[in-house]
C-alpha cells in the first residue's frame, strides 16, 4: 500500500509540473524546443514526448540516469524562470512537436533539407493508404500550412499496412 501511495503522490506531482509548463507553452506561445532551449537543457528527442499533450499521462521515472529522471530534474530547476522570450522555433521543430501531439495520423512528412536562399520548407509525405485517401497536393499544402509558411511538396508517397 505505501508503494501505490507513493507512486500517486509522484503522479500528482508531474501532473502539476506539466500544467505549469503547458500554461508557459500556451501563454508564452512557445514549443517544447523553446522551453527545452531557454532552460538550457541537452536537447533529446524524447523530451518532447513528456512536454507534449499526450505527456499529461506519461509517469516519467525517478530512477537516476533515466530520461524521466532527466526531465524531472530539468523541469524543476526551471520553475521559477519568469523571463521567456518568444519562440525561435523553426517550422522543422514545429512539425515534430504537432506530429508528436497526434495532427497528423496517416500522414508522416519530413523536411528536405532547403536549398541555400529557399524560404520555403519541402516535404516529403508518406501516405498510409490503408487509412485514408490520396490527397492533393493543394490539401497537403493546407494541412501542413504553421504559423503561414506554406510548405513546397516534395516528393509523395504511398505506404501500405501488410
Amino acid at each position: 500500500m505505501k508503494y501505490m501511495e507513493i507512486a500517486r503522490n509522484i503522479n500528482d506531482k508531474w501532473i502539476k509540473l506539466w500544467t505549469h509548463y503547458a500554461d508557459i507553452k500556451i501563454t508564452y506561445n512557445l514549443t517544447s524546443h523553446d522551453i527545452l532551449r531557454q532552460l538550457n537543457a541537452d536537447f533529446r528527442y524524447a523530451y518532447l514526448d513528456y512536454l507534449s499533450f499526450s505527456g499529461k499521462e506519461r509517469n516519467p521515472s525517478t530512477r537516476e540516469g533515466t530520461v524521466g529522471k532527466g526531465m524531472w530534474t530539468i523541469l524543476i530547476s526551471g520553475l521559477s524562470k519568469t523571463d521567456w522570450t518568444p519562440s525561435t522555433a523553426t517550422y522543422e521543430e514545429k512539425l515534430t512537436e504537432l506530429r508528436i501531439d497526434g495532427h497528423y495520423q496517416y500522414i508522416d512528412a519530413r523536411v528536405k533539407k532547403k536549398h541555400e536562399g529557399d524560404s520555403k520548407p519541402i516535404l516529403d509525405i508518406s501516405i498510409c493508404m490503408n487509412e485514408m485517401r490520396m490527397l492533393s497536393i493543394h490539401e497537403l499544402e493546407k494541412i501542413f500550412t504553421i504559423d503561414g509558411i506554406v510548405p513546397m511538396i516534395g516528393e509523395i508517397s504511398k505506404s501500405y499496412y501488410l
